[in-house]
Protein backbone atom coordinates (compact mmCIF):
# COMPACT_ATOMS: atom_id res chain seq x y z
CA UNK A 1 0.00 0.00 0.00
CA UNK A 2 1.39 3.67 -1.10
CA UNK A 3 -0.38 6.57 -0.12
CA UNK A 4 0.74 9.93 1.15
CA UNK A 5 -1.15 9.46 3.98
CA UNK A 6 -0.29 7.93 8.03
CA UNK A 7 -2.40 4.80 8.91
CA UNK A 8 -3.73 7.75 11.49
CA UNK A 9 -5.38 9.92 8.37
CA UNK A 10 -6.26 6.73 7.44
CA UNK A 11 -8.13 5.83 10.27
CA UNK A 12 -9.44 9.44 10.81
CA UNK A 13 -10.96 9.70 7.71
CA UNK A 14 -12.97 6.39 7.83
CA UNK A 15 -14.16 6.75 10.58
CA UNK A 16 -15.25 10.60 9.53
CA UNK A 17 -17.37 9.26 6.34
CA UNK A 18 -19.08 6.74 8.52
CA UNK A 19 -20.21 9.81 11.53
CA UNK A 20 -20.92 12.04 8.79
CA UNK A 21 -22.84 9.51 6.54
CA UNK A 22 -25.37 8.86 9.82
CA UNK A 23 -24.81 12.13 11.95
CA UNK A 24 -28.26 13.65 10.64
CA UNK A 25 -30.12 10.64 11.17
CA UNK A 26 -28.73 10.46 14.76
CA UNK A 27 -29.45 14.27 15.44
CA UNK A 28 -33.10 13.66 13.91
CA UNK A 29 -33.06 10.54 16.67
CA UNK A 30 -31.95 12.40 19.46
CA UNK A 31 -34.22 15.61 18.90
CA UNK A 32 -37.17 13.14 19.06
CA UNK A 33 -35.85 11.42 22.60
CA UNK A 34 -35.67 14.91 24.00
CA UNK A 35 -39.04 15.66 22.71
CA UNK A 36 -40.71 12.92 24.05
CA UNK A 37 -38.40 13.18 27.40
CA UNK A 38 -40.52 16.36 27.94
CA UNK A 39 -43.66 14.95 28.14
CA UNK A 40 -42.94 11.79 29.54
CA UNK A 41 -41.75 11.18 32.69
CA UNK A 42 -41.11 7.16 31.79
CA UNK A 43 -38.45 8.43 29.10
CA UNK A 44 -35.19 9.86 30.53
CA UNK A 45 -33.23 12.17 28.07
CA UNK A 46 -29.97 10.50 29.35
CA UNK A 47 -31.03 7.20 29.00
CA UNK A 48 -30.81 8.00 24.85
CA UNK A 49 -27.09 8.67 25.82
CA UNK A 50 -26.00 4.83 24.94
CA UNK A 51 -26.76 5.81 21.61
CA UNK A 52 -24.35 8.42 20.85
CA UNK A 53 -21.65 6.20 22.83
CA UNK A 54 -22.29 3.83 20.86
CA UNK A 55 -22.41 5.78 17.44
CA UNK A 56 -18.99 6.99 18.40
CA UNK A 57 -16.89 4.00 19.60
CA UNK A 58 -18.84 1.22 17.72
CA UNK A 59 -17.56 1.92 14.08
CA UNK A 60 -14.25 1.95 15.82
CA UNK A 61 -14.71 -1.46 16.84
CA UNK A 62 -16.16 -2.34 13.46
CA UNK A 63 -13.01 -1.35 11.13
CA UNK A 64 -11.06 -2.93 13.51
CA UNK A 65 -12.38 -5.90 13.44
CA UNK A 66 -13.14 -5.45 9.44
CA UNK A 67 -9.65 -5.61 8.57
CA UNK A 68 -8.73 -8.43 11.40
CA UNK A 69 -11.09 -10.89 9.76
CA UNK A 70 -11.63 -12.38 7.04
CA UNK A 71 -15.40 -12.72 6.56
CA UNK A 72 -17.74 -10.61 7.31
CA UNK A 73 -20.09 -12.42 9.50
CA UNK A 74 -16.99 -13.19 11.46
CA UNK A 75 -16.34 -9.39 12.01
CA UNK A 76 -20.07 -8.58 12.26
CA UNK A 77 -20.20 -11.15 15.62
CA UNK A 78 -16.98 -10.14 17.15
CA UNK A 79 -17.64 -6.48 16.63
CA UNK A 80 -21.25 -6.99 18.04
CA UNK A 81 -19.58 -9.27 21.17
CA UNK A 82 -16.72 -6.66 22.04
CA UNK A 83 -18.54 -3.24 21.24
CA UNK A 84 -22.18 -4.64 23.28
CA UNK A 85 -22.25 -7.60 24.77
CA UNK A 86 -18.64 -7.58 26.92
CA UNK A 87 -19.28 -4.08 28.05
CA UNK A 88 -23.11 -4.96 29.40
CA UNK A 89 -21.84 -7.62 30.75
CA UNK A 90 -19.39 -5.98 33.02
CA UNK A 91 -21.72 -3.06 33.94
CA UNK A 92 -24.76 -6.11 34.76
CA UNK A 93 -22.17 -8.20 36.98
CA UNK A 94 -23.79 -6.33 39.82
CA UNK A 95 -27.50 -6.97 38.81
CA UNK A 96 -26.48 -10.44 37.81
CA UNK A 97 -25.21 -11.15 41.52
CA UNK A 98 -28.28 -9.74 42.90
CA UNK A 99 -30.65 -12.00 40.66
CA UNK A 100 -28.33 -14.87 41.98
CA UNK A 101 -28.64 -13.73 45.91
CA UNK A 102 -32.24 -13.41 45.47
CA UNK A 103 -32.56 -17.02 44.22
CA UNK A 104 -30.80 -18.06 47.01
CA UNK A 105 -33.14 -16.55 49.13
CA UNK A 106 -30.27 -13.51 50.57
CA UNK A 107 -32.14 -9.91 50.07
CA UNK A 108 -30.16 -8.13 47.79
CA UNK A 109 -29.38 -4.73 47.18
CA UNK A 110 -32.13 -2.70 45.92
CA UNK A 111 -31.63 -0.79 42.55
CA UNK A 112 -32.42 2.69 42.22
CA UNK A 113 -32.62 5.41 39.71
CA UNK A 114 -29.02 6.89 40.55
CA UNK A 115 -27.91 3.14 40.59
CA UNK A 116 -29.04 3.08 37.13
CA UNK A 117 -27.58 6.38 35.84
CA UNK A 118 -24.44 5.00 37.68
CA UNK A 119 -24.45 1.82 34.78
CA UNK A 120 -24.99 3.37 32.23
CA UNK A 121 -21.85 5.98 33.13
CA UNK A 122 -19.78 3.23 33.73
CA UNK A 123 -21.01 1.75 30.69
CA UNK A 124 -19.95 4.64 28.36
CA UNK A 125 -16.63 4.51 29.85
CA UNK A 126 -15.80 0.80 29.66
CA UNK A 127 -17.50 1.56 25.85
CA UNK A 128 -14.68 4.47 25.46
CA UNK A 129 -11.81 2.71 26.66
CA UNK A 130 -12.84 -0.42 24.34
CA UNK A 131 -12.76 2.03 21.78
CA UNK A 132 -9.61 3.51 22.68
CA UNK A 133 -7.58 0.16 22.64
CA UNK A 134 -9.26 -0.98 19.50
CA UNK A 135 -8.14 2.29 17.92
CA UNK A 136 -4.36 1.61 19.35
CA UNK A 137 -4.54 -2.03 18.16
CA UNK A 138 -5.51 -1.01 14.44
CA UNK A 139 -3.03 1.62 14.31
CA UNK A 140 -0.57 -1.05 15.28
CA UNK A 141 -1.81 -3.41 12.73
CA UNK A 142 -1.47 -0.94 9.91
CA UNK A 143 1.62 0.34 10.86
CA UNK A 144 2.58 -3.47 10.87
CA UNK A 145 1.28 -3.81 7.57
CA UNK A 146 -0.75 -6.96 9.21
CA UNK A 147 -3.97 -7.70 7.41
CA UNK A 148 -6.52 -10.68 7.36
CA UNK A 149 -6.52 -10.96 3.63
CA UNK A 150 -2.85 -10.66 3.28
CA UNK A 151 -1.36 -13.17 0.83
CA UNK A 152 0.96 -15.35 2.12
CA UNK A 153 4.79 -16.37 0.31
CA UNK A 154 4.83 -18.94 -1.21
Amino acid sequence: LVAPLNSWQIISGRLRGIWSQFAPTLALLWGVWLFFATFERDVSAWAGAWVLVAFVTLPVIGLYYSLAKTHFLSAFVWTLLAGCLFPMLLVNIGVIQNVLLWQLGIPAQSQTDDSADLRNLVWAFIQIALAIGFAWRLHRNLEQRRFALERKPV
